[in-house]
């Protein structure tokens, strides 16, 4: 398959993060060697940017970092103060792009910006939705995730600063009442009674 051929491919579909897995799928290669040389072209041609290992858009449909978060590790939702400050809830713009995980958690750089994730049991898993084409946590559990987090040392967040007018609070108490770890049950009644 040509690079023109390729283009036209890349470019009729919406997804705009690809996998190598991904490619391999999209331009029906079979080869391993094939894919990673059509690969390696399309990088030197900058008609593909790789994010990171095995990660991929084209030049002509940037992803947001949302976007990129949700490529760098799968599975996983944007959440805690990235979550909050999207929502307006977090009125300080955090300086990573944070989010959760069931796989391992740890954390990247690309083009400056720094993405953290945070391992959360894959039975917390849960309270996401997809937003144009990225995943992140409802408003709800984004503050869930962040008591959760809290509770284990992991964050200072000063609940004080977040405006909590938006928050749907009977949904809200129905998520925590759904982590029956007692660290998190105490703290969430401290900040939230």
């Amino acid at each position: 398959m040509n690079t023109l051929e390729i283009v036209r491919i890349l470019g009729s579909i919406e997804k705009k993060v690809f996998t190598a897995q991904d490619l391999r799928k999209i331009l029906g290669v079979k080869n391993n060697n094939t894919l990673y040389q059509t690969i390696e072209r399309l990088i030197k041609k900058k008609i593909l940017i790789k994010v990171a290992k095995g990660v991929y858009f084209t030049s002509t449909k940037v992803p947001n970092e949302f976007e990129i978060a949700n490529a760098l590790q799968r599975p996983s939702y944007v959440s805690l103060e990235s979550a909050l400050n999207f929502y307006g809830i977090l009125i300080q713009t955090p300086y990573q792009i944070v989010s959760v995980t069931p796989g391992r958690g740890g954390e990247a750089v690309f083009e400056g910006k720094e993405f953290v994730f945070y391992h959360l049991s894959p039975r917390y898993f849960w309270g996401y939705k997809k937003l144009d084409n990225f995943l992140i946590a409802e408003a709800e559990k984004a503050l869930i995730d962040e008591v959760y987090f809290k509770s284990k040392g992991k964050k200072a967040i000063d609940f004080r600063e977040c405006d909590l007018s938006s928050v749907n609070k009977r949904k809200l108490k129905r998520y925590a009442s759904m982590i029956k770890w007692p660290p998190f049950q105490k703290l969430f009644k401290e900040i939230f009674s």
